[in-house]
């Protein structure tokens, strides 16, 4: 009986064990499906963060290679018409159709164009009823030098390139006189082929009598063959022929004058001057009357 006894309770004690065997056995497995549960889960929250970072890498790529939408802006007739005013040439107006319109607007722009070229170089004469005078500057009326002489009747300083200079100026004998008698026969214009920062200060010094009406200088002259040629059509009084060489039977042609005392040039052409005055086409006069240089064209 007690051996019977021993043999139940060995029984039962090992299918205890086994039964704890089993559910450690079970234990173990439920843990390692939730383990690999929760690794799935993990792998798949990244795919799915990595999916969508694909995604809004490609719709940036799309959008970069989309060209941006065009805005068609449209014109203010009323600011084009405000703008029109300050141009020499209104700009062409693309929506033009009919003929006449294109006639208006040829006609409104050589009407501008013909007005800019009258005021461009001489302005219209203030004098009315007076021919125009055009007097060169240098060898004509005065001598400038940058080396001193003696007795000058006018130093000006002038800055080249960044230093200060002195320009010695001697007056041609008779000028006064004959820029005074001159300014109540014509209307006076200085036309000289040097700078303004030089020829401006002497004028200022040398119209004592205030008889010059338009001064004119390099900036307006045209380079020809090397030489500064004076656009005119007028009588033009020069020293060197080829400023005149575009109206050579518009000119009076005078010897250079350097620092003669006893020079009348100036004085002497007071009276043919004054008679000029009286002729209604001073081209024909000086063209056979007086002898030019020939300039070579």
């Amino acid at each position: 009986m007690r051996n019977d006894a021993n043999r139940q309770n060995r029984g039962s004690a090992e299918t205890d064990a086994a039964q704890s065997q089993c559910d450690d056995s079970e234990r173990r497995v439920k843990q390692e499906q939730r383990a690999q549960g929760q690794q799935s889960l993990a792998e798949s929250t990244i795919e799915d963060e990595s999916a969508n970072e694909d995604e809004q890498l490609s719709h940036q790529r799309l959008e970069q290679q989309q060209p941006l939408p065009t805005v068609k802006v449209t014109p203010d007739p009323a600011e084009d018409n405000a703008r029109e005013g300050d141009r020499l040439i209104p700009a062409a107006e693309e929506d033009a159709t009919s003929a006449d319109e294109d006639a208006k607007r040829r006609t409104t722009c050589a009407q501008r164009l013909r007005r800019h070229r009258e005021t461009s170089r001489l302005n219209r004469p203030s004098a009315w009823g007076r021919k125009c005078l055009v007097l060169d500057l240098d060898e004509t009326l005065v001598h400038s030098s940058f080396r001193e002489v003696d007795n000058p009747d006018y130093v000006v300083p002038v800055v080249l390139e960044g230093q200060e200079h002195n320009v010695y100026v001697v007056k041609r004998p008779g000028v006064d006189e004959f820029m005074r008698i001159m300014g109540q026969y014509y209307e006076i214009v200085v036309f000289t082929a040097s700078l303004s920062m030089y020829a401006d200060p002497v004028l200022d010094l040398l119209d004592k009598s205030q008889v010059v009406h338009h001064r004119l200088f390099r900036e307006s002259c045209n380079l020809y063959n090397g030489n500064y040629v004076k656009d005119l059509q007028a009588i033009i009084i020069d020293n060197s022929p080829a400023s005149y060489a575009f109206h050579p039977n518009n000119a009076i042609g005078i010897s250079t004058w350097f620092n003669d005392p006893h020079d009348t040039e100036l004085l002497d052409l007071i009276p043919f001057l004054i008679d000029l005055t009286n002729v209604e086409d001073v081209s024909a006069v000086l063209g056979i009357n007086h002898d030019h240089a020939a300039l070579s064209l």
